[in-house]
């Protein structure tokens, strides 16, 4: 909801109210992005599922009272660790306090060396389920674990409304300079801020206007209108009615011979590795879904002006890449294509995703998310090793069990490697075919590394086995069976795996057990 929008009783009331108040709190408008999170809490209380974690291995001897000087800096630096959020008239407002205490939690945890990785994913998974109230700031917490005499872990926790995955990657190397600052005495070396976060949302809700919107809502109509409403993935289980936002996460590497010659065609094609990985993507959903269209979501860093580089807050947006592969065209032309869509959504990324929504008005799910529910990236971020002055660090993978797509699939390339990272709604998917798609995706690049001029139906999806499965064992006419009843062999199935799916139609699907259950 825009502040805009508001009868001018209602601007008159909020005007008052904030002048009551603001003598001790200073209000401002919540972004687009901040507001979509806000109602998304008032809809789903109490769960994890916008919570950042982040843990640090440190091997070393870890200055406690440097690092507790450091978050303090870092609060009082950035606004957006200083917010918390209320509403009036179901307006979300950012409140903005002049102080907000970080408590940073000491635990000790003697652990055996061979055991530091496990309790540390252990420990920051917990950390990462426990809610935030978003009435309370500040919105981020910090744990420190000690392992043994050597040995500790910084737990970080970032509600998303705060902060983004830049964000993360600024906080880390602005606490690295402040608690090497502080240990050596000297000043921090770091940028001064022109604005805050704040001041980027009056300026997002001043500016998203008039003819300026008109041009951004327009192209995004055009280029969305008749948008299939579902990516059709083949799922282990039905939809739940409501969407409950549980997920796993799971990271592959391709071979070091696939990630060099992945490399060599986005030179030789003049393309980067978003465009040349996102292509192989749309050719795993066309080809995994059926369906003409490969609808994708993909992030945008949304930090085009040079003053909000240097802030910590919720800047993301997310934008829509449309790509036709129903011509069966070559991967060099289909390149040509999701680079055409790159170069457009890149030019009218202004527009908040929230803001697109409500105007193209797509039909209301709770089973899914609306417009798009896959998602590709290529992360240029890494949260990884890192200096902390006296002390070896290195990341640790975290995952908070919670997914806010059906699948979103992230390549980094880093350290001579490039790490695909599958995050997927577990209540659709099971490991097992998280495992056949991310298969799929490498054969798919060795395929268009070895020859992109190949029609993307021709290029290879299935292992050896899978295909000897297809030509030989599903294509025999003649094989000896028990006989048994139809009913006999559901029962059976009802029994033996409830929740896969046994019919399927064009409007309904039935698992085992509902069709057992229909029979009765």
């Amino acid at each position: 909801m825009d502040l805009d929008a508001l009868s001018p009783e209602k601007r008159a009331l909020v005007a008052r109210i904030l002048k009551e108040q603001g003598e001790r709190y200073n209000h401002f408008p919540a972004s687009f992005a901040q507001a979509r999170l806000w109602f998304i809490e008032q809809l789903n209380p109490g769960q994890a599922t916008y919570n950042i974690p982040c843990a640090l291995y440190l091997e070393g001897p870890l200055d406690i009272a440097s690092l507790e000087w450091a978050f303090a800096r870092i609060v009082e630096r950035h606004d957006a660790l200083r917010t918390s959020f209320t509403a009036i008239d179901g307006v979300p407002l950012q409140v903005v306090h002049p102080r907000a205490e970080l408590h940073l939690e000491i635990e000790d945890r003697p652990t055996p060396v061979d055991r530091h990785d496990e309790v540390v994913v252990e420990a920051g998974t917990r950390e990462g389920q426990r809610r935030f109230d978003l009435k309370k700031a500040p919105l981020i917490r910090a744990k420190v674990l000690r392992l043994s005499d050597n040995a500790s872990a910084l737990l970080v926790v970032l509600h998303h409304i705060i902060a983004d995955g830049w964000s993360v990657s600024l906080l880390f190397r602005e606490l690295a300079e402040l608690y090497a600052a502080h240990r050596s005495g000297r000043a921090p070396n770091l940028p001064a801020l022109s604005i805050q976060y704040k001041d980027f949302a009056v300026w997002q809700r001043r500016t998203l206007q008039g003819e300026r919107l008109d041009a951004q809502l327009a192209y995004w109509r055009q280029r969305l209108s008749g948008i299939p409403e579902i990516a059709e993935l083949p799922s282990d289980r039905p939809r739940r009615p409501r969407q409950q936002f549980a997920g796993r996460r799971k990271v592959t590497y391709l071979e070091p011979a696939l990630a060099t010659a992945v490399r060599a065609l986005c030179k030789a094609e003049e393309s980067t590795l978003f465009v040349v990985g996102l292509a192989a993507f749309n050719v795993l959903l066309t080809r995994y879904t059926g369906q003409p269209e490969a609808v994708v979501g993909t992030t945008m860093a949304n930090r085009t002006r040079v003053e909000v580089e240097p802030l910590i807050g919720f800047f993301v947006n997310m934008a829509v890449l449309r790509t036709d592969c129903g011509d069966n065209p070559s991967f060099r032309d289909l390149l040509a294509r999701v680079r055409t869509e790159a170069l457009g959504i890149h030019a009218h990324q202004d527009l908040p995703f929230d803001i697109l929504v409500n105007h193209l008005q797509p039909s209301r799910d709770l089973s899914r998310q609306p417009v798009f529910q896959v998602v590709f990236a290529v992360q240029n971020i890494p949260f990884g090793d890192m200096a902390l002055a006296g002390l070896a660090a290195r990341g640790v993978e975290l995952d908070n069990g919670t997914a806010k797509w059906d699948l979103f699939v992230s390549l980094m390339d880093f350290g001579g490697r490039i790490r695909t990272t599958w995050e997927y709604d577990s209540d659709l998917f099971d490991d097992a075919t998280i495992d056949r798609f991310a298969a799929s995706y490498a054969r798919i690049l060795q395929g268009v590394c070895a020859d992109p001029t190949q029609p993307i139906l021709a290029l290879p999806m299935a292992s050896a086995d899978e295909r000897e499965t297809v030509v030989d064992a599903w294509n025999r006419t003649a094989i000896d069976v028990p006989i048994h009843s139809v009913i006999a062999e559901v029962e059976a199935w009802a029994a033996a795996q409830p929740e896969t799916l046994a019919l399927v139609s064009a409007d309904q699907r039935l698992t085992y057990r509902e069709l057992d259950e229909g029979a009765r």
